[in-house]
């Protein structure tokens, strides 16, 4: 249960027993008060009796008396005895079954008497029903439209103390997301307020480190890039243009393509933390043009044939001829190569990969599927998180996690989309779809994400 809820039936309770409470009370108030009223009769009427007791005339003279005494109830009776216990007067209607003798003391003058009245309890319950229905009728309203209030406060009031914690939780989760420029902005002037000021506070710490690191990992990255691009350049010279390149044993060659191969996939990865960086801060630009994708994937199967082929994983391209995207041709080839090496990282020796591609309508969907270890329902929601950690394979080396969120936000830079299927055990599947139309802003123009 919510706490607003939890608030509504808690006030909602105790208006309901207070109301209960409050009618229990003035119920037994108002039949004391009749009890009280009936008792002021008696005693009237008793008084009356010792009154006509001492006229001086005879008895039969005083029956008009006490018939009229009796007149509002037949069935009463209404007898005066004297000191001596000699009855003076009666009404002469006998106590009938059912009645209740009320025994008052009346005094007249010096003498005092006892009065004996005849109480019919139907009557007087007739009585005090008669004067508590309109009002227990009423309280009901009061209580009905009371309640109704009441909850209606008590789902506002929940209303206003919960917001500030659902707020915080929402910041919470964003934060734990991955976002760093979280603030809550309305802060109370309470205890709350104070929690609110502290997360506040603590979001500001963490994008200053977040800065920090990643203004770091992008100045380390950039000092990469120059010697790696040497290696690279250097071992594919060796390999294919130095003119003692056919005194090289086998043995060399496999070493220098190794050393070739490593050099580029840690071009890709400081590539990625250098993008990884200017998509964050929103300095990410992409070149329009048209881009074949066949041309694209073949590049990008080329960068991990040795890597697949030493881990023992058939790399496959199936893409169909003549497909084009309108995209960033730097900027797709990577994310395909991110892809295959997202996939190099989950798929196990003697498993598979292929990258695959074919036109729908006015856009082009490109596929990288493995029969890895597939993906669990709860990992998908930080699959494309930076600095996320996805499952990989036995004998996988480490990711950073920064491969597959580029690939998310490149691809929705060039105004594309990623999505993908999975399941534990049997595989992932990662497509990516582009527009094979140009954009909108005209070929060969600039755009910022």
């Amino acid at each position: 249960m919510t706490i607003r809820a939890q608030v509504t039936v808690a006030l909602v309770g105790m208006t309901a027993f207070s109301l209960i409470l409050g009618f229990w009370f003035s119920v037994k108030a108002v039949e004391g008060a009749l009890a009280v009223s009936m008792l002021k009769q008696h005693q009237q009427e008793a008084r009356l009796l010792a009154s006509l007791a001492a006229v001086s005339a005879p008895p039969k003279q005083l029956e008009p008396f006490m018939t009229a005494l009796t007149t509002d109830a037949p069935t009463r009776y209404a007898s005066l005895i004297g000191a001596d216990g000699k009855i003076l007067l009666h009404s002469g209607t006998p106590l009938t079954s059912g009645a209740v003798p009320v025994t008052v003391v009346a005094n007249a003058g010096a003498q005092s008497f006892q009065a004996v009245i005849g109480a019919w309890p139907e009557a007087e319950r007739a009585r005090t029903k008669e004067i508590l229905d309109p009002i227990i009728a009423s309280f009901l309203q009061i209580g009905a439209l009371g309640l109704l209030a009441g909850g209606l406060i008590a789902w506002g009031l929940g209303l206003y103390l919960t917001k500030p914690v659902q707020e915080l939780a929402e910041a919470s989760r964003r934060v734990g997301a991955g976002e760093t420029a979280v603030a809550i902005e309305d802060v109370p002037a309470n205890e709350l307020g104070e929690l609110a000021r502290q997360f506040n506070a603590m979001t500001g710490t963490l994008r200053a480190l977040e800065t920090l690191r990643e203004d770091r990992m992008s100045h380390v990255s950039h000092d990469f890039r120059s010697p790696l691009a040497a290696v690279e350049m250097l071992a594919d010279f060796l390999l294919t243009q130095d003119s003692d390149r056919e005194r090289l044993t086998k043995g060399q060659r496999e070493k220098l393509a190794t050393i070739h191969d490593g050099a580029r996939r840690l071009r890709v990865f400081a590539a990625n933390v250098l993008d990884a960086a200017k998509l964050r801060s929103g300095r990410m630009e992409y070149r329009r043009e048209k881009v074949d994708v066949s041309a694209s994937a073949a590049r990008a199967v080329a960068l991990f044939g040795l890597l697949a082929e030493q881990r023992g994983v058939a790399l496959k391209q199936d893409t169909a001829a003549g497909l084009s995207v309108s995209a960033d041709p730097e900027r797709f080839e990577q994310a395909l190569a991110n892809l295959l090496s997202n996939a190099l990282k989950s798929t196990p020796e003697g498993g598979a990969i292929t990258i695959s591609g074919k036109q729908e309508g006015s856009r082009v969907r490109v596929s990288v599927k493995d029969t890895g270890s597939g993906i669990a329902p709860d990992q998908k929601a930080k699959l494309f998180m930076a600095f996320g950690v996805s499952a990989a394979a036995p004998g996988a080396l480490p990711s950073a996690g920064l491969g597959l969120f580029v690939v998310k936000q490149t691809v929705e830079g060039m105004g594309g989309s990623v999505s993908v299927e999975s399941e534990p055990g049997k595989g992932s599947t990662f497509t990516v779809e582009l527009a094979s139309s140009p954009w909108p802003e005209g070929p060969g123009e600039p755009f910022r994400a």
